[in-house]
């Protein structure tokens, strides 16, 4: 099987907009783009988590994802011990919401991600 990687980029920004700290980090045996989409969430929840933050929205481009981390439904899925770990996540934070962006208002997180493609470790920015 194929070493199949990715990297995920992640913007954090205040209720002004403005950048406040960003990341990069690459993932390997990855296999498609849910997968993909449920460790960013993690990830945005684990670095939201390490940074002292108590109030988060995070926002991604698949709403599937989001629908999952807000059921009550254990999921079955081949994700489900991200999508369990995210709904755990969850429990750290004061208040919480997800929510669906269209692809084009998530480029500076993409480009990010494309931009680090081949760090071995972490990169964080504040």
């Amino acid at each position: 099987m194929a070493n199949k990687t990715s990297t995920l980029g992640i913007i954090i920004r205040d209720s002004e907009g403005l950048v406040m700290a960003s990341s990069c980090c690459p993932h390997t045996f990855v296999h498609g783009p849910e997968m993909i989409e449920a460790k960013t969430y993690e990830q945005i929840l684990l670095f939201g988590h390490d940074l002292g933050f108590h109030k988060v929205i995070a926002e991604g481009d698949t709403q599937i994802i989001i629908n999952k981390a807000s059921s009550a439904a254990i999921d079955r899925s081949e994700i489900s011990a991200l999508i369990f770990n995210i709904k755990r996540l969850c429990q750290c934070f004061e208040c919480l919401s997800f929510n669906s962006i269209p692809r084009s208002s998530n480029s500076v997180a993409h480009l990010l991600a494309r931009a680090t493609r081949n760090l071995d470790s972490c990169g964080i920015w504040i």
